[in-house]
């Protein structure tokens, strides 16, 4: 499918997110994604252009098709938290009465003739029999056929031969193959390599299934540290202090560390000192390391 072929180097939920992304373009506008094939959704159709909405929408599909997974939505649930902000305001905007005929009437699909469509039914077809054509046959339908051999009793013809070394038929069971060596040594190892191999497939699918990752970090073997936030910290998209703000951890509160880079720390917060101020606040991202204690 076109719209979501990405080549990246480690196969994370955001493909996912990406494959989503453009699932929900073709719902919510009717449209193909084909001209942003491998290109993050850059605009929405002509129709969308008066929707109050439309820039809102633009703005999470653009962040969930971005061409870096690292700077797409990282779960489906913030995929989903950023597209529900906008159901409310097309909600809003979008109330019909029931009785109105869509804008649309494409999106119902039609029936369609094609080209050398004809109302006529063929004609009845005919076919030719041994009847139809007049070919001479015989009187007798099954003719016999006698070859004669010799006036003389067929016995008298037989002479036999004589048996002697020449004229004898001998048949020699040739002597048995020695046996070939048994390779058990090599299909022990062949056996055991296969085990191994899909041992380790479903480890690797087990892993990816719970973290979105083929193989776990080594803080991960046993148990995810924790932290606690020393003061109020911004939640970032990504590891930079020039990355977009998307929350904020308040001074007191849980975190799960997930992952580690350059100093920052990429968290979930697991327990608020305080509530939400802004509803739309993420619970995951990046923070600067400084200002956890764990």
């Amino acid at each position: 499918d076109s719209m979501n072929v990405m080549v990246v180097s480690e196969l994370t939920p955001a493909a996912d997110i990406y494959s989503l992304a453009k699932s929900a373009y073709v719902l919510i506008t009717g449209d193909s994604p084909r001209r942003f094939t491998n290109f993050p959704v850059s605009d929405l159709p002509l129709s969308f252009a008066g929707k109050t909405w439309g820039d809102a929408l633009l703005r999470v599909l653009q962040k969930a098709t971005r061409n870096q997974p690292s700077e797409r939505h990282q779960t489906v649930y913030e995929f989903w938290q950023d597209l529900g902000a906008v159901k409310p305001l097309a909600l809003e905007e979008e109330a019909e009465p029931l009785t109105q005929i869509s804008a649309k009437p494409h999106r119902v699909p039609q029936a369609a003739k094609s080209e050398d469509f004809s109302p006529v039914s063929p004609l009845e077809p005919t076919f030719k029999t041994s009847e139809n054509f007049k070919v001479p046959m015989t009187e007798e339908k099954n003719p016999h056929f006698v070859i004669k051999l010799s006036d003389q009793p067929l016995a008298q013809n037989i002479v036999p031969l004589p048996l002697n070394d020449k004229n004898q038929i001998k048949f020699e069971i040739p002597p048995p193959l020695p046996p070939k060596k048994s390779g058990v040594m090599k299909k022990a190892a062949i056996i055991l390599l296969s085990m191994i191999l899909f041992a380790g497939a479903l480890f690797a699918t087990q892993n990816y299934l719970r973290n979105g990752r083929i193989l776990p970090g080594m803080t991960n073997l046993f148990v995810q540290p924790e932290g606690v936030a020393i003061s109020d910290v911004n939640i970032r998209e990504t590891g930079d202090k020039d990355s977009l703000k998307i929350g904020l951890v308040p001074k007191g509160s849980r975190v799960r560390i997930l992952n580690r880079k350059d100093g920052w720390l990429q968290i979930e917060i697991i327990d608020r000192s305080r509530p939400k101020k802004v509803a739309t606040e993420q619970d995951n991202g990046w923070v600067n390391g400084d200002y956890i204690q764990e």
